[in-house]
């Protein structure tokens, strides 16, 4: 018999602006799966989008790859429509991948206060708590988090931390006795067909980024590099503008970098324009200022394309594994370095990262100690 997960989170497929959160859960859902069996409750439609998604049922589950989806109206978005739910479902464990999400954390947990469930609760604040994170909007998260800590809705939370640097950050906000097990978000899987590719140009690189366009992706950051990029570089960026001032000032600084580097951004990639899209790039490039997992690194090694990742995200064994570069954002000059190095490759030299990136994806993927991690979760 499977153990019930009733799991809640603000974004979830057919979305996938949202980014990393939506990836985690449905790499969990299909790899826990049959023995844990995940049920995710989630919005309508994607972030930012004011029409609900085309085709799907708003307050019907369906199934999307596999998965059970229930997709929530807004007036549907409240405590006791929740609190309706989680009696009917009747679930072991209750699941919130949020900190800061009202309605897919806070009233969840008031619904089963209310309920009387007996369901044990845990809470993924996917990277929340770092400080690079709490830092922006830092005000409005103070007051929330004064608010909801002394609550006692948490009482009876179990943590989960992706990484041990996670597990510090829980620590340090609230407190050593809080209670709280470490389980890595699931890599994906190597691409069992690689997409065809055009050989690598000596002399020219592209490379891609792929991400929210937010302050914490860093952006603004890797433009103001690219004034000082080697010829023949070629960035493209995908992803969807979280904060129009934010693109705004990325335009402005793109502008001032086009006679060093081709720079153009190529909106919002669908999940499964994914792996052709990162299997064609010489590499993938993210100067973030924090991950907590960094699920595109996971995608890029998967479709066998080298990553040049700042130094704070788990990612460190990608250097390590000569599958791309582990960067610190306070020695630009070693990001140039390894812009250099990229551009004058030829397509021997290039097609051996390629390989070790695949290899790198194919062992994590493999790790059943992630997946015993993971289980562990949920299980009583």
């Amino acid at each position: 018999m499977s153990i019930k997960v009733l799991a809640f989170c603000d974004y979830f497929l057919p979305g996938y602006k949202a980014g990393g959160p939506i990836t985690t859960l449905q790499n969990m859902a299909l790899r826990l799966a049959p023995e844990i069996h995940l049920r995710i409750v989630t919005r309508d439609r994607d972030l930012g989008d004011e029409a609900p998604y085309a085709g799907i049922a708003p307050g019907c589950w369906s199934s999307i790859d596999g998965i059970d989806v229930l997709h929530l109206p807004p007036s549907s978005q409240t405590v006791s429509a929740m609190r309706a739910l989680m009696s009917r479902e009747a679930p072991d464990v209750v699941y919130l991948n949020s900190f800061f999400s009202r309605r897919f954390t806070l009233f969840p947990l008031l619904a089963h206060r209310w309920t009387g469930a007996s369901a044990s609760l845990v809470l993924a604040p996917r990277g929340e708590f770092a400080i690079s994170a709490l830092a922006l909007r830092a005000w409005r998260k103070a007051v929330y988090s004064r608010f909801f800590l002394a609550s006692g809705l948490l009482d009876r939370v179990t943590w989960q931390a992706s990484t041990s640097a996670e597990a510090d950050d829980l620590i340090r906000v609230l407190g050593s006795g809080v209670r709280l097990r470490i389980a890595p978000d699931l890599s994906a899987r190597p691409l069992a067909c690689l997409p065809d590719r055009a050989a690598k140009r000596e002399g020219a690189a592209d490379v891609v980024f792929l991400g929210r366009i937010s302050p914490m992706k860093n952006l603004d950051w890797l433009l103001r590099l690219l004034a000082e990029a080697p010829g023949g570089l070629a960035l493209t960026i995908y992803g969807p503008v979280e904060d129009d001032g934010y693109w705004r000032h990325c335009q402005a600084l793109a502008a001032r970098a086009a006679d060093r580097a081709r720079i153009q951004h190529a909106g919002p990639l669908a999940p499964a324009d994914v792996p052709r899209v990162l299997a064609s790039a010489d590499a993938l490039i993210l100067p973030s200022l924090g991950e907590n997992f960094g699920h595109v690194v996971a995608e890029a090694l998967a479709a066998g394309c080298p990553a040049i990742v700042s130094d704070r995200t788990p990612w460190q064994d990608v250097a390590k594994a000569g599958a791309g570069w582990i960067l610190p954002l306070d020695r630009p000059e070693s990001w140039l370095r390894a812009l250099r190095e990229l551009t004058a490759m030829d397509e021997a030299e290039h097609a051996q990262l390629r390989a070790r990136a695949l290899a790198l994806a194919t062992m994590r993927a493999s790790d059943d100690g992630q997946l015993t991690a993971n289980r562990g979760l949920f299980l009583p």
